[in-house]
């Protein structure tokens, strides 16, 4: 997890250094000899962060942020804590960004008290979003959250089977879509690939197929091309790990591929993109290699992760 801290008094420092070793975040001071300048600070930390912790007031946060949020699907979480840590305070992404988690995580570090204001954690009620995210799951369509929260608070059961959808391909449904991170991609490519040409050749791939963006949870090519410049910037801008694996990991990969004498002798194995693939995560292929002006894409499932995530929604019937 990728976390940034900022303080803005002596105090303030004191415990964001504090906290940023259990967290392994960066921390910044907004103060002193070493201030840095908030506005590039958030514009460095915000796209970059899955958690924000602002130490001091509560005004400075909320001016702070306010041009960056967007959604609660994709906004990090943000925390206040005020500068003697009495008040750990969660501001923006209480559920899928885990904001109301990380406070009481860090209010019990430091003897503060947790604000949570979420209204289901209020009222110790279950929160659809929460369980999602706990079970690994992205929402897509985050306008039905509401409505299940307000039956919820309403003392109605939620049955999380017959309310959500489960799957890793595109569906219109009235139900609750989540989608599990499921998908290992395999890349393979010419050395000096055009970045764009291989983002444009991934993104036609996952549409072709119907399959959700946010399904993938890894991209997988062979420890020679760990450099390549197109590789290392696809995986970035999707947000995803990039799994660098050697030949002789590949050659132990069991299963049908589709080889290649010519890739066996210039890498050491004869098919790069499904076998990393397959071996990212340990699923079965659901797409073999398909190349397109030197670049190859194979797709991996992990299908006993769904599974487990669809009996884990029966299980809260």
């Amino acid at each position: 997890m990728k976390t940034s801290i900022i303080a803005f008094t002596e105090k303030g420092c004191l415990l964001g250094k504090k906290i940023s070793v259990p967290l392994e975040a960066t921390f910044s001071a907004g103060m002193g000899e070493h201030k840095v300048k908030l506005k590039a600070w958030i514009e460095e930390a915000w796209p970059n962060s899955e958690l924000i912790v602002f130490i001091g007031a509560t005004g400075i946060a909320v001016r702070t942020i306010a041009p960056y949020v967007a959604h609660k699907a994709k906004d990090p979480a943000v925390i206040v804590i005020n500068d003697t840590g009495k008040y750990c305070i969660s501001l923006l992404s209480g559920h899928i960004g885990k904001a109301n988690a990380y406070t009481e995580m860090i209010a019990k570090w430091i003897g503060a008290e947790p604000v949570i204001t979420t209204a289901t954690d209020n009222q110790h009620v279950f929160a659809i979003d929460t369980w999602a995210v706990q079970q690994g799951l992205v929402v897509i369509n985050t306008d039905r959250i509401k409505g299940i929260s307000k039956r919820a608070l309403q003392g109605e059961t939620i049955d999380v089977a017959k309310e959500t959808c489960i799957d890793v391909y595109q569906q219109e449904t009235e139900h609750l879509i989540l989608v599990p991170k499921a998908l290992s991609i395999g890349i393979g490519c010419r050395k000096n690939t055009d970045p764009d040409q291989l983002k444009i050749f991934y993104l036609e791939t996952l549409e072709a197929l119907n399959l959700y963006q946010e399904a993938v949870a890894s991209i997988a090519t062979i420890d020679v091309k760990k450099e390549e410049a197109a590789i290392l910037q696809l995986a970035k801008d999707q947000q995803v790990p990039l799994r660098i694996f050697t030949a002789e990991q590949l050659n132990t990969v069991e299963g049908t591929f589709t080889g290649s004498d010519f890739v066996k002798k210039t890498v050491g194995t004869d098919n790069v993109c499904e076998r990393s693939a397959v071996l990212a995560n340990h699923g079965r292929l659901i797409l073999h290699k398909t190349a397109k002006k030197g670049m190859t894409i194979a797709i991996a499932i992990d299908d006993v992760k769904i599974e487990a995530v669809r009996a884990e929604a029966q299980k809260k019937h």
